[in-house]
């Protein structure tokens, strides 16, 4: 019996989990290693750089007489590129601020609620209207769409305020000295007293999509009736003027003016045949 003892003893102690801490992982499935908290860190092109001037818009704002422009969808596809988007509210480790969306800060808190990506494009567009526009029509500059679409991303990274009165970005503006301003946008690209590679790419961009010119709408194609109208005029002063058909060997006044009626004349006759898309 006394044999018979010693050789259980070694089983009862294992059983019992002798030394208090010691456990197999097979007798608690549940205890595996937890899964990393995977934070979002928005792109370097988001960063803050020194300078940034953000400023709220006024109350009451200036009547203006000029057409209302806003970002159009090219310019928000441009501004959510540089922002990157999340869903959910993460806390900026840059700003220290809570942030969603497309670089949403206003009213966001670790409580607000997931949106959609095309829920944040819709507040994106309202914020940039409602809260930067203001001060790019204050500048009293006429500017097309190339240059206000840039000019909303670099107020949406710089505030509002770093195109006021007094501001050397504001200033160069008002004197309509695009490339000076173009040349002085790009050295807002430090953050931290370092320069980003983001941040020198997203002043890049804006400086060049701000110098590029505005392709202008092609004029609208003629309707027959209004071809067949100027043909007829032209018959009447070619008749008028003796102007012949075959190319006039004459000299004077005379001989451009009916030289350039045949030329005219012939390039509508080409319209009309539908030889000219």
């Amino acid at each position: 019996m006394r044999r018979l003892a010693l050789l259980l003893l070694p089983l009862l102690l294992f059983v019992a989990g002798c030394g208090g801490g010691i456990s197999s992982p097979l007798a608690h499935p549940a205890a595996t290693t937890p899964a990393p908290v995977v934070t979002y860190l928005p792109p370097e092109s988001v960063r803050v750089p020194e300078g940034a001037k953000p400023e709220a818009p006024p109350v009451s704002l200036p009547f203006t007489t000029a057409p209302v422009m806003h970002i159009d969808a090219a310019g928000l596809h441009l501004l959510g590129s540089f922002e990157g988007f999340s869903s959910c509210p993460y806390f900026d480790p840059y700003g220290r601020v809570w942030t969603r969306a497309f670089g949403e800060t206003e009213g966001i808190g670790p409580g607000s609620p997931c949106i959609g990506r095309a829920t944040g494009e819709a507040r994106l567009r309202y914020l940039v209207e409602a809260r930067y526009e203001w001060a790019i029509r204050g500048l009293g500059v006429t500017l097309n769409q190339h240059r206000w679409d840039s000019l909303c991303s670099t107020l949406w990274n710089l505030g509002a305020g770093i195109v006021g009165a007094g501001t050397q970005l504001g200033d160069l503006l008002r004197a309509r000295d695009w490339q000076g301003y173009a040349s002085a946008l790009r050295q807002y690209d430090h953050a931290g007293g370092v320069v980003l590679p983001g941040l020198r790419t997203r002043r890049e961009i804006e400086a060049r999509l701000f110098l590029t010119p505005e392709r202008r709408p092609a004029p609208p194609k003629p309707t027959r009736r209004q071809l067949e109208r100027t043909r007829a005029q032209l018959r009447i002063d070619l008749t008028k003027h003796r102007c012949r058909v075959a190319p006039y060997h004459g000299r004077g006044r005379y001989h451009r003016v009916c030289h350039r009626w045949l030329l005219y004349g012939a390039a509508v006759n080409k319209q009309l045949r539908g030889e000219h898309s």
